[in-house]
Parts: C-alpha cells; sequence; structure tokens
C-alpha cells in the first residue's frame, strides 16, 4: 500500500510538472493556465488525501487550512513561472545585469516559500498531531522536488 502511494505521489507529481510547461507555449496563456492550475490542484489534492490518512475530525479542519496554504503557495509558483518565461526568452541572449536580475528574483521567491512554511507549520500543529504535520511537509517537499527536478531536466544552462 505504502509503495502505491509512492506511485502514486510520483507519477501525479511528474504529470502537474509536465502541465506547469505546457501552458506557457499556449495560444492563450491565461486562459489556459487557469485550466492547467486547477488539474495540479485537484491532482496533488489527491495525492496528499491519498497519503494523509486524516481522521473525519482531523480532515474537517486540515482542508480548508491546506486550502489556505495552497493559495498562498499558488501566488509563489505564479512568480516562479513568471521567472521561467523571462529566462526561457532571454536565455539565448543573456546578459550579466539579466542573470544577476532572475538569481535575485529566484532567492526572493525561496526565501519567501521558507517564510510561508515557517508562518503555515504552527497553524497545522494547531489542527494535526506532529507526524502528520510531518507528513503533510514530507509529502509538499516531494512533490515540490519532482517538479524541480523535471523543470532542471527542461530548462537549459545559461550559454
Amino acid at each position: 500500500m505504502k509503495r502505491n502511494r509512492l506511485i502514486t505521489t510520483v507519477v501525479l507529481a511528474a504529470v502537474m510538472s509536465l502541465a506547469m510547461l505546457a501552458f506557457a507555449g499556449l495560444d492563450k496563456p491565461a486562459d489556459n493556465m487557469e485550466i492547467l492550475r486547477k488539474a495540479i490542484q485537484a491532482n496533488k489534492k489527491l495525492v496528499i488525501a491519498e497519503n494523509m490518512e486524516l481522521t473525519p475530525l482531523e480532515g474537517e479542519k486540515f482542508w480548508p487550512l491546506y486550502d489556505d496554504y495552497q493559495k498562498q503557495l499558488q501566488k509563489l509558483d505564479d512568480q516562479k513561472i513568471t521567472l521561467i518565461e523571462k529566462y526561457a526568452k532571454n536565455y539565448l541572449k543573456m546578459t550579466d545585469e539579466l542573470a544577476l536580475e532572475l538569481l535575485d528574483s529566484y532567492m526572493s521567491i525561496e526565501a519567501q516559500c521558507l517564510a510561508l512554511q515557517t508562518v503555515f507549520v504552527p497553524r497545522f500543529k494547531e489542527v494535526l498531531p506532529p507526524i502528520k504535520v510531518t507528513r503533510y511537509f514530507q509529502c509538499e517537499n516531494k512533490i515540490a522536488a519532482i517538479i524541480n527536478f523535471d523543470l532542471a531536466a527542461k530548462i537549459p544552462l545559461i550559454k
């Protein structure tokens, strides 16, 4: 059973990362991004639900907090997507100034992600036992790692 959860996590996370990249080249990126975002969120929620083993009472308290966290996380994901798009448009004609701007933006987004986790961990601790809070953030980290790995494989190094 645990092996199936891991496989589900890997497969769905890979699909999410591909979907994130797919919208970038489409004709109506704003409309398509919203469709893909909803698909990604639904798949991610399935993975989280399958791995969390929440009691009904825990679920009542966890899911609203999860949704709030995901809304905040999505804002940071949007910044990452914008950063990737800017990089994609410029990586063949990169300047030192733009490279530093992109690096600074990346570091800022990463710091904001850590700050968001720092705010939400105590909130999750209020509604779940510590083991489940840790499991939740493990799931989040695994999904992010798979997406980052997939992105790293697709984004070329600066020339």
